[in-house]
């Protein structure tokens, strides 16, 4: 079992099989013209505190949509790979970010009274605030649900 306790994102691509590693004390450009494939980063819990072994915090998911951001990629889906990546502008890398299993954190109401409320620190309300605050790194994410549970842990 391979673990990644440093704090480092890890960027891989399968087509030349070369690792980019982005350091959070120093995060530094990549080169956009260097040949690469599509790196895929999964996450499973975001929460605060974090929530068993396969969680971040919110802060690392937000550190991470950072580095990714300055490193010039940009949010893709399944969609896009499909279309040949139509909607990629020409500055940019395509990086997609998917969450497995379809846990509450990554998407919550919160119900209060008669009205319903996205809860603001769910993965889709902070990838929903980072990505209009910095419209460059697109707007995209995979959710992928268990089917075997209640999407999102709620009726």
């Amino acid at each position: 079992m391979i673990q990644l306790l440093i704090p480092l994102l890890v960027l891989w691509s399968p087509g030349t099989g070369k690792t980019t590693c982005l350091s959070y004390s120093d995060p530094e450009p990549v080169d956009n013209n260097a040949p690469s494939g599509i790196p895929v980063l999964m996450y499973h819990h975001v929460s605060d505190p974090v929530n068993g072994y396969y969680g971040v915090s919110t802060g690392r998911l937000l550190t991470d949509l950072q580095l990714l951001n300055e490193a010039g990629f940009f949010l893709i889906t399944a969609e896009d790979i499909e279309n040949n990546l139509m909607q990629v502008p020409q500055n940019r890398r395509p990086v997609m970010i998917t969450f497995d299993d379809g846990w509450q954190d990554n998407f919550n109401f919160i119900v209060s009274g008669n009205s319903v409320e996205i809860d603001p620190n769910c993965v889709v309300a902070i990838l929903e605030d980072y990505c209009n605050e910095h419209p460059e790194f697109g707007h995209s994410a995979t959710f992928f649900i268990s089917w075997d549970k209640i999407p999102f842990g709620q009726e």
